[in-house]
């Protein structure tokens, strides 16, 4: 499960800063309410995110994280049953998207408290989680979830989720509609790096 992820505000790597300064612009010129955050994201909150463009083109939008469904905010989808489930099943197949992160964050229960743990893919400082996204209401208001998957074994003793992540050369096709989502999702990163946050 992925309910909070991490955008590095003072280290980030050139491409992530140029992709949320993309973002800003982006909704400047569509709206003027938009309020992007770094550091710790939350449920609810606007991101920065990559999907296609009118043209076709990988473009950078703000979005919000969560689908609204009745009075709640589905932030995750199961990437074992997304292209079945009425909620997610058109955006599985056409809008596909890519959210930045640094790194994202889970609880260690295992102790009389617990203690938030940081994970992230091992000698990478930007990682893209894998989402779907879709227009609630307003179109100058898309949302998107994360796809999750069964975790790999560097996450299994804190959570038996994580989200789906793909190496850089798989990602850019992850936003193609005509490539096949499920081959791609076989490629998502396993070795990942932890430490408490």
């Amino acid at each position: 499960m992925c309910g909070r992820f991490w955008i590095a505000p003072d280290d980030a790597p050139e491409a992530l800063t140029a992709l949320i300064h993309a973002a800003e612009g982006q909704a400047r010129r569509h709206r003027s309410d938009f309020a992007l955050k770094h550091g710790e994201l939350c449920p609810g909150d606007e991101a920065a995110v990559l999907a296609l463009n009118r043209k076709l083109e990988p473009s950078a939008f703000v979005m919000r994280w969560g689908l609204r469904m009745d009075k709640r905010l589905i932030f995750n989808a199961r990437s074992e049953s997304a292209m079945v489930k009425p909620l997610f099943r058109d955006s599985f197949s056409q809008r596909r998207c890519l959210i930045p992160a640094s790194a994202y964050f889970e609880w260690d229960h295992r102790g009389e408290r617990k203690n938030k743990m940081m994970f992230w893919p091992e000698g990478e400082k930007l990682t893209y989680l894998c989402g779907l996204y879709r227009v609630e209401d307003d179109p100058r208001h898309p949302a998107f979830a994360v796809l999750t998957r069964e975790a790999a074994s560097a996450v299994a003793a804190f959570h038996d989720r994580m989200p789906v992540m793909l190496p850089e050369e798989a990602a850019t096709q992850w936003l193609q509609p005509d490539t096949d989502p499920l081959a791609l999702l076989r490629m998502s990163i396993e070795n990942l790096s932890f430490r408490p946050a």
